[in-house]
């Protein structure tokens, strides 16, 4: 069944959480990671790239399957420590809260309204630090926009006084029968 994707990955991230049959594959794997992010602060987890067909789709910073970390080999552990206490974040009714250094994007294409949000995780092969569209909804709340993009920059560590704290919303899941 596609929920057991999902399912025979709770070991290896030492989580349980109850199958439920029915919810679809895309469901189970959200409700992973969930899952992983009540025991981790580890950024490299949104280190995920959809496939090209969802350029123009926004998401929330969940993936929805194994397949989108197909890029994600080479990404560190994030550094979540050298921001302290605003490591953690949580899931409320309106998405997840998380703090986030924060940067207005130089590429005029993307239009108004678009950040880069960075990750504080670097990639094994040269070092340099992820980071991944965010687009502004209203005045604390986000979405991921451009989710077939990671950007890598070669140089150092994102500016820690750019640190926001923000809501990025999660899209619903339809339930496939």
């Amino acid at each position: 069944r596609p929920e057991d994707q999902a399912y025979s990955l709770m070991g290896i991230f030492g989580v349980s959480m109850p199958p439920i049959y029915g919810e679809g594959g895309a469901k189970a794997f959200m409700r992973l990671q969930q899952e992983i992010i009540k025991i981790s602060d580890d950024r490299s987890i949104f280190a995920w790239v959809a496939a090209s067909s969802e350029h123009d789709k926004h998401r929330g910073l969940l993936a929805k399957s194994p397949y989108e970390f197909r890029m994600s080999g080479e990404v560190k552990a994030s550094d979540s420590d050298c921001i302290g206490d605003r490591s953690s974040y949580s899931f409320g009714n309106n998405g997840l809260r998380i703090h986030v250094p924060l940067e207005t994007t130089d590429d005029s294409s993307h239009g108004d309204g678009v950040f880069l949000a960075s990750l504080l995780c670097q990639s094994e092969r040269d070092g340099s630090f992820l980071s991944f569209y965010l687009r502004k909804t209203n005045q604390y709340q986000y979405v991921r926009c451009y989710p077939d993009q990671l950007v890598f920059r070669p140089t150092s560590q994102p500016a820690l006084n750019t640190i926001r704290e923000l809501t990025v919303r999660e899209a619903p899941v339809r339930t496939r029968r």
